[in-house]
């Protein structure tokens, strides 16, 4: 992965954390749309500008639209069928806006924070899940509920690929579903992990997921033969003490067996999880990554820099107030090249 070709969005404004984002196409632009804590969504025009010094393409990024919700928004998704974004909010409600027309619409809500979406463009399916242990199931096209099943524990968190829908549940468990069947949990097992769960990823065809707990480690599991799975540490800082910090960002490249993990270290790292081994970090920046995302093709990774509380409200007395201007959330831009 070229560590050079960073760009970053000009004028970005006060967003507060950057909680999730995710690439689509409205028309003939590609948008990355991003949900955050002081906005509610922001859609990122994303443009070739060019070449880069190194003869590859490059990109400019620009603040296109903005829609609030009451709450925060801590999940979003682009439908790029239908035009739609839908963004998921801590008082549970799952939000549809129509940008072209400046409309939004409440399709439901959970009974709880609702805390992740996915969607599945091939079964026209909006899948959410949330803190009162429900994975629902919504038609994009009547922006109706289709299905629901309780997974009888609060979800922390939840990915879908091709197939498989996989989500943990608090006292560190793993529940899978197949949404060619989403009202049946395939199986519910216990994490190899021991600190809890704070992340989950969805390989792609099937093959498996991974998972990272609030010790830094990560591992993963492969469906179809378990013998394979293996656990890894990551988003350590070495010194006189070696201080392990969470990962729960994760997203795999839609091509390669690559996997990218993001902490509250301040870095994104990639890694090959068939070679078992780590390929490249980043630098390190004052906020944690608080999301992540590939373009559809691939050639782009997109990252959020932001304060996430976890230090609390003041964040590190020995350091800089999260207040100040270096706090500062931001959203970068990498160009991907090769095998990353």
């Amino acid at each position: 992965m070229a560590m050079k070709d960073f760009s970053f969005v000009p004028d970005l404004g006060d967003t507060g954390t950057i909680s999730s984002m995710h690439f689509g196409q409205l028309g003939n632009q590609t948008i990355l749309a991003t949900a955050n804590f002081n906005t509610g969504m922001d859609l990122i025009a994303v443009e070739p500008s060019g070449r880069t010094q190194n003869n590859t393409q490059a990109f400019q990024s620009r603040r296109m639209d903005t829609k609030a919700t009451e709450t925060p928004t801590v999940c979003v998704q682009i439908d790029s069928i239908n035009r739609v974004v839908y963004g998921a909010t801590c008082d549970g409600s799952i939000q549809a806006w129509l940008p072209e027309r400046n409309q939004m619409v409440k399709m439901g809500a959970h009974n709880d924070i609702c805390s992740h979406i996915r969607l599945s463009p091939q079964n026209s399916i909006l899948i959410s899940s949330g803190y009162d242990g429900m994975i629902r199931y919504w038609d994009v096209r009547t922006h109706q509920e289709q299905a629901q099943v309780n997974c009888g524990a609060k979800i922390t968190a939840m990915d879908y690929n091709d197939n498989l829908i996989v989500a943990t549940l608090e006292g560190n468990k793993v529940a899978l579903l197949d949404i060619r069947n989403p009202t049946r949990i395939v199986s519910t097992s216990p994490s190899q992990l021991s600190d809890d769960l704070v992340g989950i990823v969805a390989m792609h065809k099937d093959e498996g997921y991974i998972i990272s707990s609030l010790d830094a480690r990560g591992r993963v599991e492969f469906v179809r033969d378990s013998s394979k799975g293996f656990t890894f540490r990551g988003h350590r800082v070495e010194g006189q003490q070696t201080e392990a910090y969470a990962f729960p960002v994760m997203t795999c490249h839609p091509e390669y067996n690559t996997l990218v993990t993001a902490g509250y270290d301040g870095t994104w790292i990639t890694w090959d999880f068939y070679e078992k081994q780590k390929v490249t970090s980043s630098v390190r920046f004052n906020n944690p990554i608080t999301a992540a995302a590939f373009s559809p093709d691939g050639k782009m990774l997109a990252f959020a820099s932001s304060y996430n509380w976890y230090r609390g409200a003041n964040g590190d007395p020995a350091k800089t107030r999260p207040n100040d201007p270096s706090f500062q959330s931001k959203i970068g831009f990498l160009l991907c090249k090769f095998q990353i």
